[in-house]
């Protein structure tokens, strides 16, 4: 099996290559987001991943991914673990703590993509990386900070008017509304865009648009 998801991994490396041939359009540096195929694969299937597991996964990838993008002459900014992985670590310090060691190992100065106010933050401080707090422009929330499950018909905000209200609360209010209409405290230094949602091409443009002078490089 683990030869299947590493012909997999490598095939998916290959595609991101082509993609991403004119890497100049990104300037100094590049911002991606890692599929963690593995782990997502495993979450699928009802695998429980150990540690060290977890921790190679991340250095495979992580590795493979910076060692493509530095041929082309430009610098991988931050790492973004991707769908099971993210959910696991903002509910599972223990499994936070592997990413942000394994992100350690490669590169110190790698940022880390991530949930607001979770432990997540606190853990990959501690350790000296750099944390970037993520929110999600067509996403709702739980009370807790956690994301509705996809299984849930209000998991997603498809009107683009609705994330731009949604956005603006998080940025300028430092509030979310959550699903049960209760107003959290949140953080906002970087914006996700979900790319399999159909509005992702007008949500990119609508929001940049919006608050593009609200935008910094990390």
């Amino acid at each position: 099996m683990s030869g299947y998801f590493s012909k997999i991994f490598e095939r998916a490396m290959y595609s991101f290559s082509e993609y991403t041939d004119p890497l100049g359009l990104f300037g100094e540096f590049i911002i991606t987001s890692l599929v963690f195929l593995v782990i997502e694969f495993s979450s699928w299937l009802g695998v429980i991943l150990k540690s060290d597991e977890i921790e190679s996964i991340v250095l495979y990838q992580v590795s493979a991914l910076k060692g493509i993008i530095e041929t082309y002459g430009v610098k991988l900014n931050h790492v973004k673990p991707h769908g099971a992985l993210y959910n696991m670590a903002t509910i599972d310090d223990n499994i936070a703590e592997v990413i942000v060691l394994a992100i350690k190992k490669i590169d110190p100065n790698l940022k880390l993509y991530g949930p607001s106010k979770m432990n997540w933050k606190k853990i990959s401080e501690k350790h000296g990386i750099k944390y970037v707090s993520e929110v999600f422009s067509d996403r709702n929330y739980n009370e807790d900070l956690t994301l509705v499950d996809r299984k849930n018909e209000n998991s997603m905000i498809t009107r683009v008017e609705n994330s731009i209200e949604h956005i603006s609360r998080m940025l300028y209010e430092g509030k979310v509304k959550t699903i049960t209409n209760k107003l959290v405290d949140i953080d906002v230094e970087t914006i996700c865009i979900h790319g399999d949602q159909p509005n992702a091409p007008i949500f990119a443009k609508k929001i940049f648009n919006k608050f593009q002078s609200n935008i910094k490089k990390w």
